[in-house]
């Protein structure tokens, strides 16, 4: 399992982020992994992504 995360967060690393420069928290690939962990955990909408993404 954890292959299969490190292999999605190299792929989510490809991803260009068109994001502000300097205006960011954390970068895109970090987002996405906790967005794809959290969902794939039940999470249903923001607010629960965020209280998951904060234990």
């Amino acid at each position: 399992m954890a292959k299969f995360f490190s292999n999605i967060i190299v792929y989510f690393k490809t991803i260009p982020d068109v994001r502000v420069q300097g205006r960011s928290t954390y970068k895109l690939y970090q987002i996405l992994t906790i967005l794809l962990i959290a969902t794939t955990a039940g999470c249903k909408g923001w607010e629960e992504i965020h209280n998951f993404a904060v234990l």
